[in-house]
């Protein structure tokens, strides 16, 4: 009105007052505040945004954002699909929002584009759901054939309070209850007497609280929570691991009161905290060969299986000797026997080689021609154990299952590599026995490339560890030996047998050996096992960072063998770059 007055000051008939020509109800003055109060709000609603509508503002940002960088990734696959889909429904929820209730023409325009654009972005974020097989429930639609598919068997019920402890590591089990009361024991001298009621046959001395299990002093505390009072150890009185709760029997004398646990077991998938999710089955033993120690003189032999008793299998009159060398020998003329009447089976097609590592095709092609492949290795070097820890997830898929090794012992190790096909765990003694191996093969340098490592490898790949290996054949105990192959001969043989074995009874499936190179291929007249079992013989060998190497038809190789040059070949060769950091 002061505006209007200003400009019209000198207007003999001012037509800024009383326009409308609408009569008042009330004075003028208080018809003026009211106006311009509605005129303050109005504008402040126009001008002044809520918190929901910044909210709605930065939502629509965080989704255009999100839309922006994952929606080119829906073609992934559909879980990325799911979440562009979903990104982009709440998206356009809220541009139809802005659309209807923007403040201003250019935000309601703004919205009404923005929600066009969004809706067809998420229609193609939808169809890519369609194609993977979503159904509108969110799960994923089985295909449909003519034949029923056989469908995984349910999820048995929660593991069981005893399955939890048999999967739990050593480290983290419980403590036996007699070491932990011998660790938790106190020698303080007591001079208070028992209380009553609450503290009845506990002691109170110098602010703490002690109780008398038979005849020896233990630091106890009470927890509400358990209703009654615990042993607890002095430098860690609140542990919840490290106590022993108490129970008064009848005649008022402390007990040793049975721990709490959770008896009601838990779901199977949470094992998988403990690295395994399923114990694998466990498969019936192998029927014995004639040239394995029998179980009952086993445990005479042990160390001998470790190599520490050379000189007691070769001298020692003990029968546990003399048992292991009627073997070795009954097993030296078998298998010269079998040498002499031996005709090779036909040589499986060598696969067309990559130009540089092996890669999947080249392992499908490989497998295609042969059931088998032999790696061969120098036991010193560590590119054959680089190789197939690289590669076991390709092998896996080439549809190996079974991987046998050289060094472990049927008679001794094959029972141990059995417990740790089914759980994934080395025992004790088999541990120490590969750590022994992985010692002298690396010249007692740190390496990442060991045994230990293509074990864990196999097992992580579903593939099984079988010993070919016996004792009479592995411990080249003698006095003299008959010839400079009979080791190839012997372990040869029986490695042909075991893997015989192995293959009826366990049934066909395609398998990768892990041998030293001389019993690979063909050695001084000695058929290796590429050649006893038509498979196809690799050659692994070091060589150094930057040399060009790969995989290519073994041209051979001349290396020493007991003071005399031998010549080594098998069908292909591959040379692995090691890098020695640990050097």
């Amino acid at each position: 009105m002061l505006d209007v007055m200003r400009k019209q000051w000198d207007a003999i008939d001012p037509p800024g007052l009383n326009t409308l020509a609408t009569p008042l109800q009330q004075d003028a003055f208080t018809w003026l505040s009211d106006s311009a109060r509605q005129r303050m709000l109005a504008d402040a609603h126009f001008a002044l945004r809520s918190n929901a509508d910044l909210r709605k503002q930065r939502w629509i940002s965080y989704l255009q954002s999100f839309g922006r960088v994952f929606g080119p990734l829906a073609v992934l696959g559909w879980p990325v699909a799911l979440a562009a889909t979903g990104a982009g429904l709440a998206e356009t929820g809220l541009d139809i929002d802005q659309a209807i209730n923007g403040h201003t023409t250019a935000e309601r325009q703004s919205g009404f584009v923005a929600a066009i654009l969004c809706a067809i972005n998420t229609l193609f974020n939808a169809s890519l759901l369609r194609e993977a097989g979503l159904n509108v429930d969110g799960e994923m639609r089985l295909p449909e054939t003519d034949e029923a598919t056989a469908l995984p068997e349910p999820e048995p019920g929660n593991a069981t309070a005893g399955e939890l402890l048999a999967w739990v590591p050593e480290a983290y089990a419980p403590s036996e209850p007699g070491k932990l009361l011998e660790a938790l024991e106190n020698n303080d001298i007591l001079s208070s007497v028992p209380g009553d009621i609450r503290f009845q046959g506990v002691i109170m001395e110098r602010g703490k609280h002690y109780a008398m299990v038979g005849d020896l002093t233990y630091q106890v505390r009470f927890i509400g929570e358990l209703d009654t009072w615990a042993i607890i150890d002095p430098e860690n009185p609140f542990s919840f691991t490290q106590t022993m709760p108490l129970r008064l029997d009848a005649d008022g004398n402390w007990k040793i009161a049975e721990r709490l646990r959770l008896n009601g077991g838990t779901p199977r998938f949470l094992l998988k905290a403990w690295g395994r999710l399923h114990p694998r089955p466990k498969l019936p033993a192998l029927e014995p060969t004639p040239y394995e120690v029998p179980h009952a003189q086993a445990t005479a032999l042990r160390e001998a299986a470790n190599g520490d008793q050379d000189i007691a299998l070769t001298y020692n009159a003990e029968p546990p000797y003399r048992l292991y060398r009627k073997l070795r020998d009954d097993l030296a003329a078998d298998a010269r026997q079998f040498f002499l009447n031996f005709e090779p089976r036909p040589r499986p097609q060598l696969p067309e080689l990559p130009l540089a590592a092996p890669t999947s095709p080249f392992f499908r092609e490989l497998y295609r021609h042969s059931e088998g492949l032999v790696v061969g290795e120098s036991h010193v070097e560590r590119g054959a154990r680089q190789f197939l820890v690289s590669n076991m997830g390709q092998l896996h898929k080439a549809g190996v299952k079974v991987i046998y090794l050289e060094h472990f012992l049927t008679d001794f190790h094959q029972a141990e590599l059995d417990l740790f096909n089914q759980t994934g765990t080395l025992p004790e003694a088999l541990r120490q026995y590969v750590a022994d191996l992985d010692a002298l093969a690396s010249q007692f340098e740190v390496t990442p490339y060991t045994l230990k490592k293509v074990l864990y490898a196999a097992h992580a790949q579903g593939v099984r560890a079988q010993a070919i290996d016996c004792l009479a054949s592995y411990r080249q105990a003698w006095h003299e030996k008959p010839s400079s192959t009979i080791r190839q001969e012997m372990m040869n043989f029986f490695a042909h047998r075991v893997i015989a074995i192995d293959q009826a009874s366990r049934g066909p499936s395609k398998w990768v050996a892990l041998v030293g190179n001389s019993h690979a291929n063909n050695f001084m007249g000695i058929a290796g096992l590429a050649e006893m079992e038509g498979a196809i013989g690799l050659r692994v060998e070091d060589i150094e960072v930057g040399q060009s190497g790969g995989i290519g038809v073994d041209p051979g190789h001349t290396f020493e063998e007991d003071g005399m040059a031998a010549w080594i070949k098998s069908d292909l060769r591959l040379q692995v770059p090691i890098s020695r950091p640990w050097m």
